[in-house]
């Protein structure tokens, strides 16, 4: 263990506070967000900071959503996003392909069985 003035030791603590704290404020609005979008049932152009977009993130996977970026490593400002519910997709290729318009015999498959009535 190192030893460090009690002032810094105290500084660490406000600040882990102030974190976590911040933390649960920013997924509870993550959370209202989704709700609100999810209610309206439409398909929409989300603009976001992209100090929020971890949260966002979070909370569409929590929800059983899958997305697709636009850029690789960190997020970048003006990055588009497409994010759509998994179960809308084949999962059975490379290019988890949607079932609206499936391009691989898994997904075709799938979409026929779904038509059907089939899967629920």
């Amino acid at each position: 263990s190192v030893e460090q003035p009690l002032w810094l030791w105290e500084q660490a603590a406000k600040w882990r506070l102030r974190r976590s704290e911040e933390h649960r404020t920013c997924a509870g609005r993550a959370a209202e967000l989704l709700d609100r979008l999810e209610k309206d049932g439409k398909n929409c152009i989300l603009v976001t900071p992209v100090s929020f977009l971890p949260y966002l993130l979070d909370e569409f996977r929590r929800r059983g959503y899958t997305g697709r970026r636009s850029g690789l490593g960190r997020y970048r400002p003006w990055e588009r996003l497409l994010l759509s519910r998994r179960d809308t997709h084949c999962g059975g290729c490379v290019h988890n392909c949607f079932l609206a318009n499936p391009g691989c015999d898994v997904g075709r498959e799938k979409a026929r069985r779904l038509k059907n009535g089939y899967m629920a």
